[in-house]
């Protein structure tokens, strides 16, 4: 440990060391994000000053840092600031663990596209965190890329790897459930979700994950409109190689109902709502 790392932790409160560890593990957050995870803000209400302040100090102390895109414009304020860790915060975040040394990376300006979908999945997180503390479920255990990642060795003896969003464990009303959660922005086709699809069912005939954990995690689709949800859902259940019961396509409004329910439970709700019978 460097004596400059050493000094910067004896300034850094536990929620300082939070704050860092969690941009950290999304590569980028939101000022509202970073508020609404902190400092206990509901979605959608004015940042308080303190966690302005508070990015604003460990942005002089060098252990974060602000993109130049906004997101919003500039007419977002301080809510639309992209926050992401530097070099510092990186070692920062490894000498507060029992990880190795991180790799040094070279700070960027993302793409909108990547930007975008990074923090919809950091959102998707966030809405989880959300509802556990409404006392809607309780999330037992949180994987981002790459933890969330599976590798097998496929027909050929080539390794692949299932690249979910995130990994999920919760349990509610004493039933644990497990999720592998896609975040779609609706910039591919139908067809490139269904080939996803696919490769879940490929990882799922390996039989690895039922072993390893007993059971195999439901597959839900984050999508961001009713629109591209009707969309999907018809392609997935008009392809008889995919197991339907398994997935799950949904706006993330509807996420804190699917972990309360489960899968077959909620499934069975929309079911019955689309099909005008009472719910």
């Amino acid at each position: 440990m460097t004596d400059r790392i050493d000094a910067l932790l004896q300034q850094l409160s536990q929620r300082d060391l939070a704050i860092i560890a969690g941009v950290n593990q999304y590569r980028f957050l939101t000022t509202q994000q970073v508020a609404r995870r902190h400092f206990d803000v509901l979605p959608d209400t004015a940042i308080p000053r303190r966690a302005n302040h508070a990015l604003a100090r460990l942005r002089s102390l060098g252990v974060v840092a602000t993109l130049n895109r906004r997101i919003g414009g500039v007419r977002a304020g301080s809510a639309g600031y992209v926050w992401t860790v530097t070099d510092v915060g990186r070692q920062i975040v490894a000498a507060n663990s029992s990880d190795v040394r991180p790799p040094r990376i070279r700070a960027y300006e993302p793409s909108l596209a990547f930007l975008e979908h990074t923090l919809a999945v950091a959102e998707t997180a966030l809405v989880a965190d959300e509802a556990a503390r409404r006392g809607l479920c309780h999330v037992e255990a949180l994987e981002v890329e790459p933890e969330a990642w599976r590798s097998y060795v496929g027909p050929t003896g080539a390794i692949v790897r299932l690249k979910p969003d995130l990994g999920m464990v919760t349990e509610a009303g004493g039933f644990e459930d497990r999720w592998f959660i896609e975040v779609d922005r609706d910039t591919e086709p139908p067809s490139r979700i269904i080939a996803k699809c696919l490769a879940y069912e490929r990882y799922r005939a390996t039989g690895i994950e039922q072993r390893d954990r007993g059971i195999f995690p439901a597959t839900v689709w984050i999508v961001p409109s009713p629109r591209r949800a009707t969309q999907l859902r018809e392609r997935i259940a008009s392809d008889s190689r995919l197991l339907q019961q398994n997935y799950a396509v949904i706006t993330l409004d509807k996420f804190p109902a699917i972990l309360s329910s489960g899968l077959e439970d909620f499934n069975q709700k929309e079911s019955g709502q689309k099909g005008g019978e009472p719910s």
